[in-house]
């Protein structure tokens, strides 16, 4: 409003007295002060909000009114007087120059460039400003006579392009008052109301929270802690080709999401007290305080907390937004818990006092392989958001229940213990029981997921996710499939049958239809109004494709209620081997055993992988052990040696392989010829092998011209150090070596 106001003052300064200048316009801009005023001396947005809706109601019509019946016409008139003011001007130089300028070239190229602003053909707008002063003066110049132009005469065109870029300028925002007219009072009306704006941050989209009075600068402040950079750091943008955002305009003012782009300072010293001396370090503007302490973890060889005028600071915060850079940063041992589990032993590790009992319990889950309950003194811990606090030692205490843990909406972690065999609808009615939750009002959900398969095990939850409990004011409906798994699906109230077949298609990659009460379900029918809200969901045969070890592609149909073990059994019998040696991959990623063919998409390719399992007995100099490894039914012994390379990263010229029969296999050997070999010896070369006086001695016997005494040694070293293999599989009497 301000610039609108600073563009009509100029506008009638400019044409002062001018019997042919709107009258009106000074009414209105009496008429914006007052708004403006009224802005300035409330902190009140609603009352501010008042003012601006009374200033639209009295004066919107007469700034549109302005626009189309005056200031359009006599932009026109004024260009055809600036036109006519520059013809005067170059007939006054070349009265001084004797030069004929109008059929000059680089007046005629000048002239040109003008032809569009001075000859407009849409009477009903006004051509955008250009620079026709710069442009006559660069004409002039390339024509050496610019001293018969002097910028003293050239002022007169200054004044003229300033006053028509204000003209402009006016006719420009007139219309942004009708938009703002016309969402105004929803504005105000949710003034309260927070809304949701997208950020792109460093390529992430990142959502915050605003009012609807909220300004760009606003959004400056809220984003710049998280970036750790002053707010005078950020710029924001419309999208990435836009003008930066104007700090005063409001954020409902553009349109999401906002590009964020920010100059990083340049890295801190911060200074820390330690329990063995002060140190510094520079940390740059990314760094959190969970950073700073791994790094004083490995310096103290000990956990730490760090804290300033005795404030504890927290693993999330950033460095650069605590404004602690000539502070001196406390650093102090973290206490040690301690963990009584059932052998008796004693289990140690360090906590920050304020460490959540659920990230105590993560962290002494990660180093045992049993589920187990936490116990304070003879009380069970069940509330796993609190604080570890100043209780230093705790029973662990083994369990067979299923323990899992639920965050409440009001942010509470609880762990509930469950059978074996519960399931998600089981922990919903535990819910519904033991916490009065309604099964219909809340969904679960894991790392914002929501866990749509009411039977699936709660064991196919890893023990450390929480599960948390969203409420929901959506209809909840319940599918089961011919295979007996039951799904819950949020929809809106006034879904039909039409979307939820869509929302499943999402869910079920096959086709498929709706059955209740032995019908076939009408497209149109309402969702809300089926009682009890459960629909059967019926599945017809789908064809899958395969692709064979042998490079062949087949096709077959099988019911989208199988499980992929069920699949892998079939073709185990086709391809007359044990189920155990068969694996189905798509695009590389194996499948699960108990996935359904209804969660893969029916067009990919299914990769069959036959295994052959095979016995290794691994030498080296001073290790034996027997494993029992598969690989793929196509490979090779050169197959095998890179996936002992990458196991035991040694270079893969340090591996042989020797049958039963101590024979060297060659790497072009196919794994399922071997299948008959009781075991497969693997021997690792020794580094920097030693050699008795004998061993010499008889190596020395079976070197020629073509096998030099190294390479015999290597040789040797390469069968282990064994005579008798040595021997078998000299080039002499092994060919294939």
């Amino acid at each position: 409003m301000r610039a609108f106001r600073r563009d009509l003052v100029y506008f009638c300064y400019m044409f002062q007295n001018k019997s042919h200048v709107d009258q009106r316009i000074p009414q209105f801009i009496s008429s914006l002060d007052s708004c403006i005023y009224s802005l300035l001396s409330t902190d009140n947005f609603l009352e501010k909000g008042e003012a601006i809706n009374s200033f639209l109601d009295e004066n919107l019509n007469t700034l549109f009114d302005l626009r189309s019946n005056f200031f359009v016409k006599f932009t026109h008139s004024f260009i055809h007087r600036i036109r006519k003011k520059i013809d005067k001007y170059l007939k006054k130089i070349e009265a001084s120059t004797e030069i004929n300028l109008h059929t000059n070239p680089e007046i005629i190229a000048a002239q040109q460039l003008l032809t569009d602003f001075f000859n407009p053909t849409d009477l009903n707008s006004i051509p955008e400003p250009i620079d026709f002063v710069s442009i006559y003066k660069d004409a002039l110049v390339r024509l050496k006579i610019e001293k018969h132009a002097p910028k003293s005469e050239l002022k007169f065109l200054h004044d003229y392009y300033s006053t028509y870029k204000a003209i402009f300028s006016i006719i420009q925002q007139i219309p942004w008052f009708s938009t703002f007219k016309d969402e105004f009072m929803l504005i105000l009306a949710a003034e309260k109301l927070p809304i949701k704006y997208s950020f792109i941050i460093n390529d992430e989209i990142v959502e915050y929270s605003f009012t609807v009075h909220s300004t760009v600068y606003n959004a400056k402040v809220a984003i710049a802690p998280d970036l750790g950079v002053p707010s005078d750091n950020i710029t924001i943008r419309c999208n990435q080709n836009s003008k930066f955002m104007i700090n005063e305009m409001p954020l409902t003012f553009y349109s999401a999401p906002f590009t964020v782009e920010y100059i990083p300072p340049p890295p801190i010293k911060y200074r820390f007290m330690t329990p063995k001396r002060n140190v510094s370090k520079l940390y740059d503007y990314t760094k959190t305080v969970f950073d700073v302490k791994n790094d004083l973890r490995l310096f103290l060889q000990h956990e730490v907390q760090c804290s300033v005028n005795g404030k504890i600071l927290e693993d999330h915060q950033k460095l650069s937004s605590l404004q602690v850079k000539n502070l001196l940063i406390e650093v102090t041992f973290t206490p040690d818990y301690k963990f009584h589990l059932p052998n008796n032993e004693i289990l140690e590790d360090s906590f920050q006092a304020n460490t959540s009992m659920f990230s105590v319990y993560s962290s002494i889950r990660q180093k045992l392989d049993f589920s187990f309950l936490l116990y304070n003194g003879e009380s069970l811990i069940t509330d796993y958001s609190a604080p570890v606090g100043n209780v230093y030692e705790f029973n662990v205490i083994k369990t067979s229940s299923v323990c899992r843990f639920f965050k409440f909406p009001h942010q509470n972690i609880k762990m509930l213990q469950f059978e074996e065999n519960d399931t998600v609808e089981k922990a919903k009615e535990v819910l519904k029981k033991d916490f009065n939750l309604n099964e219909s009002e809340f969904v679960l959900t894991v790392n914002n997921k929501v866990l749509k398969r009411l039977t699936m095990p709660l064991l196919h939850v890893q023990s450390c996710d929480i599960i948390s409990i969203k409420p929901t004011d959506s209809l909840l409906i319940h599918f089961l499939t011919s295979n007996n798994e039951r799904y819950e699906i949020r929809f809106k109230q006034t879904a039909t049958i039409k979307e939820a077949k869509q929302e499943l298609s999402n869910l079920f990659n096959c086709e498929f239809y709706f059955i209740k009460k032995d019908k076939v379900m009408k497209d149109s029918k309402l969702l809300i109004l089926i009682s009890p809200p459960l629909i059967k969901v019926e599945m017809a045969l789908t064809v899958y494709h395969f692709q064979f070890p042998n490079g062949k592609n087949k096709k077959h149909e099988f019911p989208p209620t199988m499980t992929v073990q069920e699949m892998k059994k079939f073709v185990a019998i086709h391809q007359k081997t044990e189920i155990d040696n068969i694996q189905l991959y798509i695009d590389g990623k194996m499948l699960k055993d108990r996935k359904y063919l209804y969660d893969i998409d029916c067009n990919s390719l299914i990769t069959i992988s036959v295994l052959v399992t095979l016995q290794f007995y691994i030498q080296s100099k001073n290790k034996q052990s027997t494993k029992s490894l598969p690989f793929d039914i196509t490979a090779t012994i050169k197959d095998v040696r890179q996936f002992f390379s990458i196991k035991t990263r040694h270079n893969e010229d340090k591996f042989s392989f020797f049958n039963d029969d101590n024979e060297m296999i060659s790497d072009e050997t196919l794994l399922r010829t071997l299948d008959k070999e009781k075991v497969i010896t693997v021997i690792i070369a020794q580094k920097d092998p030693e050699f008795d006086e004998t061993e010499i001695n008889e190596i020395e016997k079976h070197v020629t011209s073509v096998f030099s005494k190294d390479e015999a040694l290597s040789f040797y070293v390469k069968c282990g150090k064994n005579f008798d293999r040595f021997l078998k599989n000299l080039p002499a009497n092994n060919p294939t070596v």
